[in-house]
């Protein structure tokens, strides 16, 4: 069989490409499943079915690169369900490690919750009683451990570091875009694809590898602009890395809604606050439904 110039580069995007770590959803069906979809998403839904009954739906695959059907997708999913982000999975599994080192390891049903999420990244997985209950006492105690381990920047646990958005919005609070703890020995890898990759790794921050075959490493990051004709990378000493928009794909995969963006340092707790403030919610709701938490890492399903 003959390749196309074309085809071989799409076989080596697809053996190199990486996309950033799986966000995981907790979600809870609140109200009775609608049995019969509504009539503009009835040709590309699919329902999920558990003996017999429909208990959700899912968007079909190509029906998924669609912004206007999602859109509609998700704001009929929420007449029924709730929903709350848990962060990305690498985040999450970084948490029991970090709670190990605040002197507060995870309690069982803390513990189980977060393998499950963990585990969501491939396959949905349901929790729910009797570990609802216990859950809902667990997390509290585990912010204020991990607050006052970290209340100094410069201590043991360090800082947390987030992407800050930097385009024109409305007035009001920063907007982060990603955030991620400090990491070890292993580098943390973000994205990939070609011959660029953006990872994290300890004492170097947010680095980008680039050239053939990924031998130049861009190290301490400090802001991003792809809106140009090329990405401008910049890092801590005012030092710029120039890419074309085709080398720097991985990069902008960071940050889909956002082309322009800076890294700060934040408190180590924030980068588990929608976990940590939005795990007891979604616990107490599945408690109320008499019903349990669904993590999943499929943002067309529910």
């Amino acid at each position: 069989m003959t390749r196309t110039v074309n085809d071989t580069a799409e076989l080596r995007l697809r053996q190199w490409a990486r996309l950033p770590p799986a966000e995981i959803l907790a979600v809870v069906t609140v109200a009775p499943v609608p049995q019969i979809p509504p009539t503009a998403l009835r040709e590309v839904l699919e329902p999920v079915v558990d003996q017999r009954a429909t208990v959700g739906w899912r968007l079909a695959p190509a029906a998924a690169l669609r912004p206007d059907l999602l859109t509609e997708f998700w704001a009929w999913r929420r007449r029924w369900t709730a929903s709350w982000s848990m962060g990305p999975v690498t985040n999450i599994a970084a948490l029991a490690d970090v709670a190990e080192a605040a002197g507060h390891p995870l309690e069982p049903e803390l513990a189980t919750a977060i393998a499950a999420m963990c585990a969501a990244e491939h396959d949905d997985q349901r929790f729910g009683d009797p570990h609802l209950e216990p859950l809902m006492v667990q997390v509290d105690p585990l912010r204020r451990a991990v607050e006052a381990a970290s209340a100094d920047p410069q201590g043991p646990l360090g800082h947390g570091t987030a992407i800050i958005d930097d385009m024109p919005r409305s007035a009001g609070s920063a907007t982060v875009l990603r955030s991620w703890p400090p990491v070890s020995d292993e580098p943390l890898v973000l994205a990939a694809a070609g011959d660029t990759s953006v990872m994290v790794r300890a004492g170097e921050g947010l680095v980008v590898v680039h050239g053939e075959p990924r031998s130049h490493a861009f190290t301490h990051v400090s802001s991003v602009d792809l809106t140009g004709d090329q990405a401008i990378v910049v890092d801590e000493a005012g030092t710029q890395l120039v890419l074309e928009n085709e080398e720097a794909r991985p990069i902008g995969w960071l940050t889909p809604t956002s082309l322009r963006w800076h890294l700060e340092p934040i408190p180590l707790v924030a980068v588990w606050n929608a976990l940590l403030t939005g795990l007891p919610d979604a616990a107490a709701a599945a408690a109320l439904a008499d019903t349990s938490i669904c993590f999943t890492s499929d943002l067309t399903h529910m």
